[in-house]
């Protein structure tokens, strides 16, 4: 025990001295054993960098554990894992369910970053809200002497004398002293003489054999483990790569395997290329030219008009992903198309033949821009912008409208945690149509084709089955996802309207009305939503149920000032009859949106133990397919975790028109307003 006042002298002396600090907390922010940035088995007060995504897998036996963590606001990280215990079983009723796992999720906040005189403090919470079997809580702080960084912590339950009780509120760190009279110490070192390498010692204050609510501790550690000192040897082959080797309780191996991405950074950079003319095209009349040149953009619906020195452009956006980008291939396109008698410039945007916003400049501003002769704070504020045009202001001939659109991809979605079977799984593909009617106005269908699919469950359906009877629809391999007709509608005031009609979704049919209105530029966004549905029958392709379930909801989504923060909530009746409120978080890192939510409603319509004081809960990953493609587009990929087998505070699936107003926001066009210079890559690169 001579290592502790060695390491407490240490840092005393450090944080009253202090020391040369090397920026940030690199190069020691990996992972721990359960994924959290940390040394092995305990955590350092290192975070992982903003924007970041971590996911891993680790051994330490008796424990397997798969990991992710992502750090959505600087200082912060959040991390959700699975631990495994090797040869401990499950009841005899989940055969093929595998060993005994156990979910969790964690959150570090760094409170104080590194200083120069100072080290850095952060406070962690380990599964606060689950099972609570690896619970713990921790004040831990580090400090670097470069190539050195030393860690001191004290912590309670997992890392402490005893674990946490089951009941409490997960934060007793904050409320509850008296936790911290079973706390233990715990520290270590880590040295990186290297960018590739780093040697890790390390006191684990873990009591293995004290904690007898781990499944684990019957069989592995019914007398104390050998050491609590553990060594590992952590190599960076690669920036993104990260392999832990350890010996840690004086008996067992240990391998960590991680990679490490940047949140919305595409794998192969989408650099836009400009419009070159074809010769033949140089006599044609301005109209044809500008027409014919956004077509060939990706654009469609495309009308221009020339009236004296005016010209007026509408056109649809089929291709990219946000407006700003859309708008600026159009800017960078009309620069090098305009006559000598083009003054002013018009341009409409449209999605869906709905008019979004309008904007109007002169012919010099746009070569001054382009040219560098203003900035583009300047160029925006010599522009003139219209959020509310409801019709278009000029009569054109529109060409290029693509009547019917179609998209498809390959398809994966998993299953996970049934008694029957932890990991399932469907693969196969979606496709998706769309044929235009009118404004606004159109017929969708979608379906997915599953040829492998083992997806199953013994769980029954529960009291009032709004989502607990999911297996019996998707354990097919063709689905008709949906079949409707839908209308979006614009009115005067920054009023938006949505109808849907038909089968809306997997498990429903029906109608789905929905009303908004945009305050304050976009900021928020307020309004209702309203399904009456039947379930479908889960064996006919058009089948369809009698019962009926509605929903009444108000809903709002205000854009807070944290940068790509945005809250969404929904208040009233959901489709079980349990009435409440569910708020949902959405944060956007370049393009990729991570969802979580949370419910509040009153479960008292329940009749079974499982949807009774229960609160919904769950995390989606919204990505954009650009990212892997290399090129524009507007399609992503979504990924929800959440768990199917309960019925609380769900909604139809079905469009979100805040989603449809968001795009042609003032707001939206002012966060995003950098992705206009859509040229500079393409001249960074050196291809001008």
């Amino acid at each position: 025990m001579r290592f502790f006042p060695l390491l407490v002298a240490t840092l005393i002396v450090l944080a009253a001295l202090g020391g040369v600090a090397s920026s940030g907390d690199a190069p020691f922010d990996h992972p721990a054993n359960w994924g959290g940035t940390g040394l092995l088995e305990i955590p350092n007060a290192r975070v992982i960098p903003y924007g970041h995504g971590r996911a891993g897998v680790a051994q330490v036996h008796p424990y397997r554990y798969y990991y992710g963590v992502l750090s959505p606001f600087p200082g912060i990280e959040i991390g959700g894992r699975v631990t495994e215990i090797i040869g401990v079983g499950v009841p005899e009723t989940w055969k093929n369910y595998g060993y005994y796992k156990d979910r969790a999720v964690d959150l570090k906040v760094q409170i104080l970053p590194e200083g120069k005189y100072r080290p850095a403090i952060a406070l962690g919470v380990m599964d606060p809200f689950g099972t609570r079997l690896y619970g713990a809580q921790y004040v831990v702080l580090s400090k670097q002497i470069f190539p050195f960084d030393f860690t001191l912590g004290v912590g309670s339950g997992r890392l402490g004398r005893k674990p946490l009780d089951e009941g409490d509120s997960g934060f007793e760190l904050f409320h509850s002293p008296g936790v911290w009279k079973d706390a233990r110490l715990f520290g270590g070192v880590e040295f990186a003489p290297s960018e590739k390498f780093s040697l890790i010692l390390e006191y684990s204050p873990i009591l293995y054999h004290r904690h007898t609510q781990d499944p684990a501790q019957p069989k592995y550690f019914r007398s104390e483990v050998p050491s609590p000192i553990n060594f590992g040897l952590r190599l960076k082959p690669f920036r993104f790569l990260d392999v832990t080797l350890s010996y840690q309780r004086g008996e067992v191996f240990g391998i960590n395997g991680s990679v490490d991405l940047e949140i919305g950074k595409p794998l192969y950079p989408v650099v836009a290329q400009p419009y070159e003319e074809p010769e033949e095209r140089a006599f044609l009349p301005i109209e044809e030219r500008v027409a014919m040149a956004l077509l060939d953009m990706g654009f469609s619906d495309v009308g221009v008009l020339k009236e004296g020195d005016w010209l007026y452009v509408e056109f649809q956006n089929d291709t990219y992903l946000y407006a700003p980008r859309a708008m600026g291939m159009v800017l960078w396109t009309l620069q090098g198309l305009l006559p000598e008698g083009v003054g002013e410039v018009e341009l409409l945007y449209k999605v869906e033949g709905v008019p979004l916003f309008a904007v109007t400049f002169s012919k010099e501003d746009l070569i001054d821009f382009y040219n560098g002769r203003l900035t583009l704070d300047e160029f925006y504020s010599l522009c003139r912008f219209d959020f509310d045009p409801i019709e278009p202001p000029r009569r054109t001939k529109p060409r290029g409208l693509k009547r019917f659109t179609y998209r498809y991809k390959p398809a994966f979605y998993t299953f996970l945690n049934d008694p029957s079977g932890f990991f399932k799984y469907r693969a196969g593909a979606e496709v998706w149509g769309r044929y235009r009617l009118g404004r606004g106005t159109a017929l969708a269908a979608g379906v997915g084709v599953f040829p492998i699919n083992n997806i199953s469950s013994v769980i029954r359906p529960l009291s009032i089955p709004v989502r607990s009877d999911i297996v019996d629809y998707i354990d097919n391999k063709f689905l008709l996802e949906y079949l409707m007709l839908e209308h979006t509608r614009r009115f005067s005031g920054q009023l938006f309207g949505y109808v849907g009609a038909g089968y809306l979704e997997v498990q429903y049919a029906g109608v789905n009305i929905q009303g908004a209105k945009s305050l304050f530029d976009g900021r928020l966004l307020v309004g209702f939503d309203t399904s009456l549905v039947v379930k479908r029958a889960p064996d006919e392709i058009l089948g369809l149920k009698e019962k009926t379930h509605y929903t009444l909801l108000a809903k709002a989504r205000w854009h807070t000032p944290v940068e790509g923060l945005s809250v969404d909530l929904k208040a009233g009746r959901f489709l079980a009859g349990d009435s409440g409120l569910r708020i949902q978080l959405n944060k956007d890192f370049k393009g990729v949106i991570i969802s979580v939510w949370y419910s509040f409603t009153d479960t008292s319509v329940f009749d079974d133990p499982y949807n009774r004081n229960y609160h919904d809960k769950g995390i989606m990953v919204s990505i954009p397919l650009q990212m892997f493609l290399g090129r524009d587009s507007r399609d992503r990929a979504l990924y929800a975790l959440s768990p199917w087998t309960r019925d609380v505070a769900h909604d139809t699936y079905h469009r979100d028109v805040f989603d449809f107003m968001d795009e042609g926001s003032k707001l939206m066009l002012d966060k995003k307003r950098n992705d206009v210079r859509v040229w500079e890559d393409w001249k960074e690169g050196g291809w001008e």
